[in-house]
């Protein structure tokens, strides 16, 4: 890996961009060109594939076993591969499901060559109650040294993208379709509490599909029909006055707003 690395970043509450950074600092330190750019964001078509010397790289959760709809639309839409290297790193709470093979399937039919994969468990932010902190930072660090041990393995080239998966693309598709539609009747359950919200407008700025508004000056927020069930308005809000489906808690985020906001 002698050329720059476009890395593409989406992460609800903070572990995907916690890891990514950690990933570009290690191959920063090898002598690689890295830049990071918000997923949710970045105009897909403009990615530029097949451009000597670019390697693509890829960080986002496991959602459901897969990853949240828009991330698999970022990655449909991007241009021909024309054979430009790809790796692709996510973080889980627990099991990645149907994810790697179908999105190493999904990249080779586009012209990728897939390079290399690495899942990390972080802390879950689907947390039904609080875990302890001490748990949770435990977790944390053996993620962040993951991402660190993953770095190293690209320089090296020793890093492969070894899962291979039966189940076809088009089949977790139609999987994630349907997780997309329970998402959206799941976020249509998040209300802001009219007597602790101040009207801050941070959910609003946050949500990275644009499905919070507020349909008036000094309103409520209310929630759209296209939740992602990403969990950053929850975890997020400064006045913790939003609530929502039972495990969207917001009980645990990795990073702070602003560095999402720009901040």
């Amino acid at each position: 890996m002698d050329g720059r690395v476009e890395m593409f970043v989406f992460s609800g509450t903070g572990n995907s961009l916690l890891v990514a950074r950690r990933v570009a600092e290690g191959l920063r330190g090898g002598g690689v060109v890295v830049r990071l750019h918000h997923l949710e964001t970045a105009d897909s078509a403009a990615v530029p594939a097949g451009e000597a010397g670019v390697t693509l790289g890829l960080a986002f959760p496991v959602a459901a076993f897969s990853t949240y709809p828009l991330v698999w639309r970022f990655i449909e839409t991007l241009p021909p591969g024309n054979g430009t290297p790809v790796f692709m790193l996510a973080t889980m709470g627990g099991f990645s499901g149907l994810l790697f093979g179908p999105m190493k399937q999904l990249l080779s039919s586009k012209g990728y060559r897939p390079l290399a994969a690495c899942g990390l468990r972080m802390p879950s932010n689907y947390l039904i109650g609080v875990r302890p902190p001490e748990k949770c930072q435990k977790r944390l660090e053996s993620g962040l040294r993951g991402a660190d041990a993953f770095a190293l393995d690209l320089l090296a080239g020793r890093a492969r993208w070894r899962r291979f998966s039966p189940v076809p693309y088009a089949w977790v598709r139609w999987f994630w379709a349907r997780a997309a539609r329970s998402f959206a009747r799941d976020g249509l359950r998040f209300r802001a509490n009219p007597a602790a919200c101040t009207r801050c407008g941070i959910c609003e700025r946050l949500c990275p599909i644009r499905n919070i508004f507020q349909p008036a000056p000094g309103a409520l927020p209310e929630w759209g029909g296209s939740c992602q069930m990403c969990q950053r308005c929850v975890a997020f809000c400064p006045a913790r006055a939003i609530s929502g489906p039972r495990h969207a808690t917001g009980a645990y985020r990795a990073v702070e707003a602003g560095e999402f906001l720009g901040g």
